[in-house]
């Protein structure tokens, strides 16, 4: 996919929120968070990471002074190759004292990023293009580093400043599929994936 076609996808994602089509090859996949305590930050977007199947996916960390590694993961309920050229999601609500991120960024190779205005910061969000399609089951989209100061939850949700909350197809013409569920960071408190249905999770 050339640079040209990937910022006119992104460009699709970022202001289309209502040509939203459902049906193409991503329809009923999720976004999960991932928590290894083994990881550091330079190794956040390894794919190696991240466990290959939702069902041990792991969205709940302990309070401590060390730093937190953790993912945001694009789930579907099979494999497929060359799926995922694009992603938009944010952050809802949560104790913006309690956590301190020092890096953060999206996964994969040649990403290109749009955030809004105070990301990764409560409500809001980012939109990010990929010039190489991703493939899998399990897929790192986003990986943060951040200390946390209290117990918390971190939950993912739309773009808040769009409402925008889709996965782009690798297919031309582009098909743009909801992302059917959000997944909840929690350290210190209980967090939450909700994991793709039908297939193996």
């Amino acid at each position: 996919m050339s640079f040209s076609s990937m910022l006119m996808i992104l460009c699709i994602c970022l202001i289309a929120a209502s040509r939203v089509v459902a049906g193409g090859v991503n329809q009923g996949g999720v976004l999960v968070v991932h928590h290894d305590p083994s990881l550091v930050a330079t190794a956040a977007c390894d794919s190696s990471a991240v466990p290959a199947v939702c069902s041990n996916l792991v969205p709940t960390g302990t309070v401590s002074s060390a730093l937190k590694v953790w993912h945001v993961c694009a789930s579907f309920s099979s494999a497929i190759s060359d799926r995922l050229a694009g992603v938009e999601f944010g952050f809802g609500e949560f104790e913006e004292s309690a956590v301190s991120f020092v890096d953060w960024g999206p996964c994969g190779d040649s990403p290109l990023e749009i955030p809004t205005e105070g990301w990764p910061g409560p409500n809001s969000g980012t939109a990010i293009a990929w010039s190489d399609c991703r493939s899998g089951r399990v897929i790192p989209v986003y990986a943060f580093s951040c200390y946390v100061y209290g117990a918390v939850t971190i939950p993912l949700g739309p773009n808040p400043t769009r409402g925008d909350r889709m996965f782009e197809g690798c297919a031309e013409p582009t098909v743009l599929d909801s992302i059917a569920y959000f997944g909840t960071m929690g350290f210190g408190m209980t967090g939450n994936n909700p994991c793709p249905t039908g297939g193996l999770q």
